[in-house]
């Protein structure tokens, strides 16, 4: 049998037996919930602190302190915010792919193709985990001075505005992390072929937190934040 097929069959297998054995167990998803929340109270602290320090560049009026935001504004931020979903889902997959699609064994023969091999078994997971940290980090430089523009847009100093976001904040934080923290779980029990469908099953919970935190930030937020 080729590769393609092994590989997509397996990819197959494992999606449909993991979402029967994920769904039989809500007290996972409580579980990554409860750790992308604290990725995500992490995440507003480093935020809070670049927007302490970054001088406002473009000051402007968020989407939470404008009156006359709608429904356009609810698609854009649900958009915006699922596409960091989307890239914690692909993180899930290329986790799976690289310890189910890797050999379990080195090569019988060919002292080149065993050396690529350990290359790939040592490196592969690795390299994934630190492109996802520099997404990560890229996000909070970008969010941070973001913060410092929309305070000045507002009149407020950052960590001002962020206690005033962070009703809603926290909640979108948590839903773009939840497929981060779904990983994180589960490659550290090497539940490896749990992978895929714990990305389907937290992207589409995170989707639904993302829909109710975005008609928060819009039609909620500025009837009850005096800015």
């Amino acid at each position: 049998m080729s590769r393609r097929p092994f590989v997509q069959s397996t990819l197959a297998r494992d999606t449909r037996q993991s979402l029967r054995d994920l769904s039989s167990q809500p007290g996972l998803l409580a579980r990554w919930a409860g750790a992308s929340a604290v990725i995500a109270l992490a995440m507003l602290a480093a935020i809070g602190l670049v927007g302490a320090h970054a001088a406002a560049k473009e000051p402007f009026v968020p989407v939470f302190a404008d009156t006359r935001a709608g429904f356009s504004d609810v698609l854009w931020l649900v958009a915006n915010n699922a596409m960091v979903v989307l890239l914690h889902c692909l993180v899930c997959l290329a986790c799976y792919l690289v310890k189910r699609s890797l050999p379990g064994r080195p090569p019988t023969s060919g002292r080149v193709a065993v050396m690529v091999w350990k290359a790939e078994v040592k490196l592969a997971l690795p390299i994934v985990g630190a492109l996802a940290a520099g997404s990560v980090f890229w996000q909070i430089l970008i969010v941070g001075q973001g913060l410092s523009d929309a305070a000045a847009g507002v009149g407020l100093t950052s960590w001002q505005l962020l206690a005033r976001l962070s009703i809603h904040g926290i909640v979108e934080m948590t839903a773009m992390f939840l497929p981060l923290a779904a990983c994180l779980y589960l490659t550290r029990r090497q539940r490896f072929e749990q992978l895929l469908a714990a990305a389907i099953i937290t992207g589409l919970v995170a989707l639904d937190l993302l829909i109710v935190a975005a008609c928060w930030e819009v039609w909620g937020a500025p009837q009850l934040l005096s800015f």
